[in-house]
């Protein structure tokens, strides 16, 4: 018997939802973005979700669905979430048809950077990579400088 998917593990009002999605981490695939964002009171470690389905994915009976899906996918393998986070999941248009193996199959190749998401602090950030992306000597001038050089100024 599975655990039951409480009120308290859901996220339900409008600032939550906008709280994650505006500082959390964002993890890719091919069917949905998964908002990540540890909680600043981790009350017992669990961790809670919510499911955003637009109308440009599906319409009501599909949405209905996929979010169903998602819930039973979380309710049953809540190790593959973060724990002590909100989790806030937006379904792509490549959502609908899916069922609860190939959700739960999508979700648990996204699990691991789920973790790495909800391991880091919502204002930090990774650290930076060495030597850039661009080799620095190699370029010309400073586009809008009238070809003068920084010392020149």
């Amino acid at each position: 018997m599975g655990e039951r998917l409480l009120a308290t593990d859901r996220l339900k009002l409008r600032s939550e939802f906008e709280r994650v999605q505006s500082k959390g981490r964002k993890v890719h695939s091919a069917r949905f973005l998964f908002l990540v964002l540890p909680r600043v009171t981790e009350e017992d470690g669990r961790n809670r979700l919510g499911v955003t389905v637009t109308r440009k994915v599906a319409n009501a009976v599909g949405r209905n669905r996929i979010k169903r899906v998602l819930r039973e996918v979380f309710r049953k393998n809540r190790a593959l979430f973060p724990s002590g986070c909100d989790v806030v999941i937006v379904a792509k248009d490549r959502a609908p048809g899916l069922g609860y193996e190939d959700t739960r199959v999508e979700v648990e190749q996204s699990s691991a950077a789920l973790h790495r998401a909800g391991s880091r602090a919502p204002d930090q950030t990774p650290p930076p990579r060495a030597g850039g992306t661009r080799n620095q000597e190699k370029r010309g001038p400073v586009r809008g400088s009238g070809g003068k050089s920084e010392e020149k100024r």
